[in-house]
């Protein structure tokens, strides 16, 4: 969205009001700024505010529990060898920091089966002292690949 969205949208709003339609929907046509149906959405949405109510429509991002038994063992085990525990947030981040990247980001490296990214391949083979390809099982069939190409 461009910065002059904003100053747009209040334009198209005073365009149609002038119209008389309704500044949301620009169907309904009325005397005041919101039609009818736009209004009573709009009092709902208001009242669920007041009242705190949340709708339940999305997973959240960030878990409170991981699923260790999905996650990545190998990634786990050479975390653990080099004294940084993942289940500790402070450690997490320092492992974190030195890969340039959010505690999340790592997270999903070792919980959510999420591979990072090939500039960072060496950095996090020099880290752990092991290859990327033990490191990552989902990168071994791409890097063989890639090693049968090359030869």
């Amino acid at each position: 969205m461009d910065k002059n969205a904003g100053v747009n949208m209040k334009h198209l709003r005073r365009e149609r009001r002038a119209r008389g339609e309704c500044s949301n929907c620009k169907n309904h046509s009325g005397k005041f700024y919101l039609c009818s149906s736009c209004r009573d959405k709009s009092r709902k949405r208001q009242i669920r505010f007041k009242k705190g109510i949340k709708k339940a429509t999305r997973d959240p991002r960030r878990l409170d529990i991981w699923d260790l038994e999905s996650g990545n063992n190998e990634l786990m085990n050479a975390l653990s060898n080099i004294g940084i525990s993942f289940s500790a947030p402070d450690q997490l981040k320092l492992f974190a920091n030195l890969m340039n990247r959010s505690s999340r980001t790592v997270q999903g490296w070792i919980f959510e089966g999420r591979v990072p990214q090939p500039s960072l391949w060496k950095q996090i083979e020099i880290v752990l002292n092991k290859p990327i390809s033990v490191l990552f099982p989902q990168l071994r069939n791409q890097l063989s690949k890639e090693n049968k190409v090359v030869n």
